[in-house]
């Protein structure tokens, strides 16, 4: 069966791999249609019709398909049905090569097999470092070049003539990193070769964060997380000798200005595993460095960030020292105005107690840091918090308001915490005044709280396409079913006539299909087909997908 041509290169790499890794459920076939659950970012419905071994039409509710696109969920289940087609035949072949192979080693004369391993082991290095490592036999010296050159061939393949690995070739080339880690390092750990774990670990690390390259998949966050798994499995063997010179490595690297992209995980790396006494001043003078540096730095774009982010680690340390409690809140006193130390101090008056610091902190910062919404969100919450903590009713009411009207219009946590400070005849006026204050778009889940379902109707009957419609049909359909068919009925009509393509007529489909739960939904829905036959009777495909219901 073709159906390749139906995706680009890179969707068809992405839907194996979800076929590889088993996120393919629920699989149905169902005379010309086949169905599953493909698991992603969610779970995704794909639906997809053969005929004649060929795809006839396929359809998926993630957003990449929605635009008209065939997506790496549909890849995935057309990988999952050709497999699992041939399944039988395929592991029969497989059972019976495997047979043959083990039938031909165990009759071999024993003297041509050890001159043939001979040869091989001669011709391929790393085949004889793996049968050493499976007999647990010392492997002795290793050539690491000849591993290296096979790292640099790899990135030599994906590169194009300047050097760069575009989109469409960074996953094959990060899969390719892995699969070496797996076949080779992993060899290498297994036999206990640690020293040459961490120089091809070392080799790859750097190596990819000088590469040029279109990392917009994120494939290069599983490669680092992978070789920092291995080096923490080093650290842990305790060699004395090895650590250190881990150690200095990292900090070798961590110390470089322009090593941003793989800064971050060695960080980490460092801080997270290089824990004790003897590390306590290795690593405070490297945050001594770091601070002086980017504070000096004022041309430096994320030298902000940068400062905030080493004087944070300073306070991690701090901690781990286990300096005294007023040394660490003056030394955050001296740096609050970094939003994340702000938070750290209000965090630590309220670990010892001191509310009514935390308030001034958090009041303070609402000033400070005016310009940014977030910031004032949190500061808020944490306010209202502590003043109800504080027995402040005052304060916390005049906080829960500023939530409900600017900091989190149309949250429904907040609407219902403000809602019990009232008696029940008080609040019918309060919640007014609230509608009347906010957008009309942060009122329909207020309205559905307040069970007030006439006036979410109209709120549902005023918003542009049926995306309200969805997000409230369970609490309306059966109070008004007749109003949320004209709903549907009129936003289909509006969507049919603009929108010509195969993938839209399936989504009409889908939602003539939730109106037939609707009581009289059926009528209406045999009533709007028999119309759009005749109204749209040139458009074959839309005729197609209307026969499917």
């Amino acid at each position: 069966m073709q159906w390749e041509h139906l995706f680009e290169t890179h969707i068809l790499n992405r839907g194996l791999d979800y076929y590889n890794r088993g996120l393919v459920e629920d699989f149905k076939e169902n005379n010309n249609l086949i169905k599953a659950t493909v698991i992603g970012a969610e779970d995704y419905e794909v639906t997809i019709g053969i005929e004649d071994s060929m795809v006839h039409h396929m359809e998926c509710n993630c957003m990449y398909a929605r635009k008209g696109n065939n997506c790496k969920h549909m890849a995935a289940l057309l990988y999952y049905f050709e497999e699992n087609k041939y399944e039988n035949t395929l592991n029969e072949t497989i059972e019976n090569t495997d047979d043959y192979i083990k039938k031909v080693v165990e009759e071999a004369d024993l003297n041509i097999l050890r001159e043939f391993l001979v040869e091989i082991f001669k011709s391929d290095k790393k085949i004889f470092y793996k049968f050493l490592t499976l007999h647990n036999l010392d492997v002795g010296n290793i050539d690491l070049e000849l591993y290296k050159e096979e790292i640099n061939d790899i990135f030599e393949d994906y590169e194009d003539n300047d050097g760069y690995i575009n989109y469409y070739n960074a996953y094959d080339f990060i899969s390719d990193l892995e699969q070496f880690i797996d076949d080779t390092v992993m060899v290498l750990l297994k036999g206990h070769k640690y020293n040459e774990v961490f120089d091809l670990i070392r080799h790859i690390f750097i190596y990819t964060g000088d590469q040029s390259m279109d990392d917009s998949d994120g494939g290069t966050i599983f490669l680092f997380n992978k070789c920092i798994k291995i080096l923490r499995e080093v650290i842990s063997v305790g060699d004395k000798m090895l650590n250190r010179i881990i150690l200095d490595w990292v900090l070798k690297e961590v110390e470089k200005p322009s090593n941003d992209y793989i800064e971050h995980y060695l960080e980490d790396f460092l801080f997270d595993v290089f824990r004790g006494d003897e590390f306590i001043e290795v690593k405070k003078r490297l945050i001594e460095r770091k601070i002086a540096y980017f504070k000096t730095k004022d041309i430096e774009e994320f030298s902000e960030y940068n400062s905030e982010k080493w004087i944070m680690r300073n306070i991690a340390l701090m901690e781990e020292e286990k300096l005294p409690v007023k040394e660490i809140m003056q030394y955050c006193e001296e740096n609050i105005i970094f939003h994340n130390v702000r938070e750290y101090y209000v965090l630590k008056c309220i670990e010892e107690e001191d509310y009514l610091k935390a308030i001034e902190i958090l009041k303070d910062g609402k000033k400070a840091d005016r310009e940014y919404k977030r910031y004032i969100k949190d500061y808020s919450l944490q306010l209202k918090d502590l003043y109800k903590l504080t027995d402040n009713i005052e304060a916390y009411e005049k906080e829960l308001n500023l939530l409900v009207l600017e900091y989190c219009p149309g949250d429904v946590e907040i609407f219902k915490e403000i809602k019990q400070l009232y008696a029940k005849d008080e609040w019918k006026e309060k919640r007014e005044e609230v509608f009347s204050k906010l957008p009309n778009y942060y009122l329909g889940n207020l309205f559905k709280e307040e069970r007030l379902y006439d006036r979410l109707l109209i709120h549902v009957q005023a918003s542009e396409g049926i995306g309200s419609l969805l997000r409230y049909e369970d609490v309306l359909k059966e109070i008004y079913p007749k109003e949320l068919l004209d709903k549907y009925e009129y936003e289909l009509e509006e969507f049919a006539a603009f929108n010509v393509n195969r993938k839209s007529y399936q989504e009409l489909v889908s939602n003539l299909r939730r109106m037939f739960t609707y009581s009289k939904g059926k009528e209406r829905v045999e009533d709007i087909v028999n119309r759009w036959k005749k109204k749209y009777k040139n458009r074959p495909a839309m005729i197609e997908e209307l026969n499917k219901l």
